[in-house]
């Protein structure tokens, strides 16, 4: 993860690999499955030992499987844009990048202030028709949370 100042503004960029997650991916969207990737990315502050969260940034990418066109789509919501592709391994490369994400103005921060990000990946199932799930009996959504994992302590001056 990269953070970075820009027009004062505290931005993150990050790779998230699912590489490992393609095969299950595949399998869950070809059956119907629409799979949800949630980032959640926290930034805090350290103040007297104790962590004062101060941004709090959610965002997700959607997978499914568009049976009308045959095609597999991502939806990214920062954008709300839908990739489509017939190839699912190149559409997944859309889901391991996140680029330049608004985390805070500097203006909210205290510039002598000791910072870091915490961040979590959950990956939720749901079913992509909903209103069959009565003859089916399938139960939805269903939610796969990481752990938090934790950054590096930084000053804002050492990201110019």
């Amino acid at each position: 993860m990269d953070s970075y100042i820009e027009n004062d503004n505290l931005l993150v960029s990050a790779v998230a690999s699912t590489d490992t997650l393609v095969s299950v991916i595949r399998r869950f969207v070809d059956s119907g499955v629409v799979v949800v990737f949630n980032y959640r990315l926290d930034l805090l502050e350290e103040v007297f030992g104790f962590d004062k969260v101060l941004s709090e940034v959610y965002l997700y990418r959607k997978v499914y499987y568009d049976f009308f066109t045959k095609e597999y789509v991502v939806l990214v919501s920062e954008t709300m844009k839908e990739t489509r592709n017939t190839d699912l391994n190149l559409l997944l490369e859309e889901l391991n990048f996140i680029d330049s994400l608004l985390v805070s103005r500097l203006k909210d921060l205290d510039k002598d202030g000791t910072y870091y990000f915490r961040t979590r990946l959950s990956m939720q199932l749901e079913n992509a028709y909903p209103y069959l799930a009565i003859f089916f009996n399938l139960i939805t959504p269903i939610q796969y949370r990481i752990k938090w994992l934790k950054t590096s302590t930084f000053i804002l001056d050492s990201l110019y």
